[in-house]
C-alpha cells in the first residue's frame, strides 16, 4: 500500500503506510529501503540515508543497500563516503550503478582514465543507458581519444533519441543530447 501511494505521488499517506508496515515487521529491511527511496524522492537525504543503513543493518549482504547510500551521498557532494558505500556494494555484487557512480565520481576529480574504466565496466553490465554512454565519451573527449568520443557519444546520442520518443516532453534527456551533439560539433541538431 506504502509503495502504491509512494507511486501515485500521495507521499504522506506512502510514509505513514510504510512506517506501519515496519512497525509490524521490524526486521523487514525491504520496508527500510522502500522507505528510503521514498524520502530520496522527497529530497529528505538524510532520512533517506537513515533508512537504507537501517536496511544494511538487517540484510548486510544486499549490494543495492549500499549502493544507494553512496548515491545519496553523491547527490549531497561528498564524494568520499559515496566512494566508501560504493566500493562496499560492489564487493557484494557488481553492479551498474556503483560503477557508473564511481565513473562520475573519478570524472569530477579529473581522473579521466578511472572514469572510463567505470563507465565500461558499467557498461558490461548494463549497455542500453544513453546517459552512461554520454559520461564515456565525455571522458574520452577530455583525454584527447577524438575517436572514441565521437563513437561513444553518436551511440549515446541515438539511445537518448530513443528515450525521447517515449518521454518526448523530457528537458533532462534533451538538455543531456544536445549537450552530446555540441560535442560532436552537430550545432544545428
Amino acid at each position: 500500500l506504502g509503495i502504491a501511494y509512494r507511486d501515485g505521488q500521495r507521499f504522506e499517506a506512502a510514509e505513514s503506510a510504510l512506517q506501519r508496515a515496519i512497525r509490524l515487521r521490524p526486521g523487514d529491511g525491504t520496508l527500510h529501503s522502500q522507505l528510503g527511496y521514498l524520502h530520496h524522492l522527497q529530497g529528505r537525504r538524510d532520512a533517506a540515508i537513515n533508512q537504507f543503513r537501517l536496511a544494511c543493518e538487517c540484510m548486510p549482504d544486499n549490494y543495492l543497500n549500499y549502493s544507494n547510500i553512496g548515491g545519496m551521498y553523491l547527490t549531497m557532494d561528498m564524494h568520499e563516503e559515496a566512494r566508501a558505500m560504493l566500493e562496499r556494494s560492489l564487493a557484494i555484487r557488481p553492479s551498474y550503478e556503483a560503477y557508473s557512480n564511481l565513473g562520475y565520481i573519478a570524472f569530477a576529480a579529473s581522473n579521466f582514465g578511472e572514469a572510463v574504466q567505470m563507465y565500461e565496466k558499467a557498461h558490461q553490465i548494463e549497455s542500453g543507458d544513453y546517459n552512461t554512454w554520454g559520461n564515456l565519451g565525455y571522458a574520452y573527449h577530455h583525454m584527447d581519444r577524438t575517436e572514441d568520443a565521437r563513437r561513444t557519444l553518436a551511440r549515446a546520442v541515438e539511445l537518448g533519441e530513443r528515450e525521447l520518443e517515449l518521454y518526448p516532453g523530457d528537458g533532462v534527456i534533451m538538455v543531456d543530447v544536445a549537450g552530446y551533439c555540441a560535442v560532436l560539433g552537430e550545432r544545428e541538431r
